[in-house]
């Protein structure tokens, strides 16, 4: 499957600097983290292309995250925290194994690449996060169209960056 350029994921700069990865983990780390009493160990990036925000997680914040991607050939992250799948499909992790989701993109990119009816992707995607999410875990939003259902509840919203609760 061929994905449309993004400039924030298939740029040359997001291939050598990764700092809007950084830009996601200090918004999470500084100020949704604190603000939510969160605890944040294990962590999944939805349609991790490079692999920057698994790197950047991973290496600089300790966190146990892992990437999920349908194209294995572009992931330049840490070896052994890359999981090949197709995320119109179940999603291939055991309920409540993350205390974090992040997204970019990827909602969008699968409505307009798939040809898929948005409420098919939306309902797959809270079904799938409602299972793979733990009690009083955390969606991360940047720049999509999808919004979570209940139970996840919107915590903060600081453009491009929506927070949600569980």
């Amino acid at each position: 499957m061929t994905l449309p350029y993004h400039p924030l994921r298939d740029s040359p700069s997001a291939v050598t600097e990764p700092t809007w990865a950084h830009l996601v983990w200090r918004s999470l780390i500084n100020h949704y983290v604190p603000e939510q009493k969160l605890t944040i160990h294990n962590a999944l990036d939805l349609g991790t292309g490079y692999g920057h925000v698994v790197s950047v997680g991973s290496e600089h914040y300790g966190i146990n995250v892992f990437g999920v991607d349908i194209r294995p050939e572009i992931y330049q992250g840490p070896k052994g925290r890359f999981i090949q799948a197709d995320l119109l499909n179940t999603w291939p992790f055991k309920d409540g194994s993350f205390d974090l989701v992040l997204e970019h993109l990827v909602f969008d990119d699968l409505i307009s690449l798939q040809k898929k009816a948005c409420e098919d992707v939306a309902k797959h995607f809270n079904s799938e996060l409602n299972r793979v999410v733990r009690e009083g875990g955390i969606f991360f939003s940047h720049n999509s169209g999808f919004h979570p259902e209940s139970p996840f509840h919107l915590v903060a919203s600081d453009t491009p960056f929506r927070v949600y609760q569980k």
